[in-house]
């Protein structure tokens, strides 16, 4: 299916109800006139000189559109309200919204270009023009927006939208609300760019205000019932400091497989391996991400790289929790009821990704302590199968769509734990 621009439709429904409120208020007239109980009622039925209802009143079409949707009049309209293709007999059933004799159905209904009648309703036969674009099928969606030294890169998405020709670029400040679209946009915005990516588009500007969050509004489907829009907060990252080419021997970053990378990097000492993750070592996790994800995710690695000089466990996890700046699902929910209403679901997308980070850095605990097993003795290739296996968990972990997933994957990891720890005893280990 090819989807095109909306055009926008004026929906007159005073009109229409005026029509049917003369042409039944003529029928009954007609009909208690003279001339026999039996043509009175024959005159009434086809007095508007068109098409009759199940019981006697109009049906008149004011519009079936290219979204899909389609409007008439008709009294005593059957319940649910069911349509037929009369070229291939198809029924369905017609969703949509009926109030006294004026009925308005929902988009995206009345896909195929044809003839169609309603059920139950004499002489209801009308023509559609196909499906053209719809708002209901159509979405968008803001997935990251990071910002490092005064330049700002946010990624998106869209769905069943052939062109961003219609999109609007809003980012909050504390104070204002900077706008970018095809027609006009804020001075501070001169300079911004949209590219297409392998996933979506990626978007970058230069930016010299404090940028909060960031939203994408198709201007389409900027209001009613299905609006097309999604915002995401902004966070600062580190500059990502350039790898010298010189270097790649000692980064691992060269090697094309997962478990040489995990290898050679368990092959640096407790201190090496600090040096080189503060620096310059890419982590496997963020390795799978691009564009401003990418740079999301090293930022936060650089924010809590001082915790892995702690203690394995808990000392280590509570450091990660406070460079995070996370006090608890309980305590952040109670902090983001206390915002209004658009902050407060902001606030909640925020929450989640921070408890989403922890639970991800106790996996990181459990590899930082495989790797402590194996400079007291562990055999090198045992430590390097389960961190391999937890960097591996961590990534399908990210692309996990609904909790239920990431709890399996969670479970995943607990197995993969125990069956180290036995496969360790199994060696010799301790």
């Amino acid at each position: 299916m090819i989807l095109s621009k909306s055009i926008a439709v004026r929906r007159n429904i005073f009109i229409p109800l005026l029509i049917f409120s003369l042409t039944s208020g003529m029928a009954y007239a007609v009909g208690q006139g003279g001339g026999g109980g039996g043509d009175g009622g024959s005159s009434g039925g086809s007095s508007t000189g068109g098409s009759t209802g199940s019981a006697g009143s109009p049906f008149t079409l004011t519009a079936c559109r290219d979204d899909g949707s389609v409007s008439f009049i008709a009294g005593n309209l059957p319940q649910p309200v069911k349509a037929r293709n009369t070229a291939t007999n198809e029924t369905f059933e017609v969703p949509g919204n009926y109030e006294p004799y004026f009925f308005n159905s929902d988009e995206a209904v009345f896909v195929k270009q044809g003839n169609y009648e309603i059920i139950g309703v004499r002489d209801s036969q009308f023509r559609c023009p196909g499906l053209a674009f719809s708002c209901k099928l159509a979405s968008a969606e803001a997935k990251s927006c990071a910002i490092s030294n005064g330049s700002l890169r946010a990624l998106f998405g869209v769905r069943n939208i052939t062109s961003l020709d219609n999109f609007e670029y809003r980012f909050r400040t504390a104070s204002r609300i900077l706008t970018h679209d095809k027609s006009a946009y804020s001075s501070e915005l001169k300079g911004l760019s949209v590219s297409k990516t392998d996933s979506g588009y990626s978007l970058s500007v230069s930016l010299q205000e404090k940028i909060t969050a960031f939203e994408i509004v198709y201007t389409p489907c900027a209001s009613g019932k299905y609006k097309v829009s999604s915002s995401v907060a902004c966070t600062e990252s580190p500059a990502i400091e350039p790898q010298n080419p010189a270097e790649d021997k000692f980064q691992c970053s060269s090697l094309p497989d997962m478990r040489e990378r995990v290898k050679c990097r368990l092959s640096f000492s407790k201190e090496e391996a600090y040096e080189q993750a503060k620096l310059l070592y890419l982590p496997e996790e963020c390795r799978a991400l691009e564009g401003a994800d990418k740079m999301k995710c090293i930022g936060v690695y650089k924010l809590v790289q001082k915790c892995w000089r702690l203690e394995a466990g808990n000392e280590r996890v509570s450091c990660v929790r406070k460079h995070l700046d996370f006090e608890g699902i309980k305590n952040g929910i109670d902090l983001c009821r206390q915002k209004i209403s658009g902050e407060e679901e902001r606030c909640k997308r925020e929450l989640l990704e921070k408890a989403f980070a922890v639970i991800k850095f106790r996996i990181y605990d459990l590899e930082e302590r495989a790797e402590e097993m194996m400079e007291k003795g562990l055999d090198k290739e045992i430590a390097a199968d389960f961190v391999a296996g937890a960097e591996s968990l961590k990534v399908m972990f990210n692309n996990a769509k609904t909790i239920a997933e990431k709890r399996n994957i969670i479970l995943d990891v607990r197995s993969m734990w125990k069956d180290f720890i036995r496969k360790a005893k199994e060696s010799g280990y301790g």
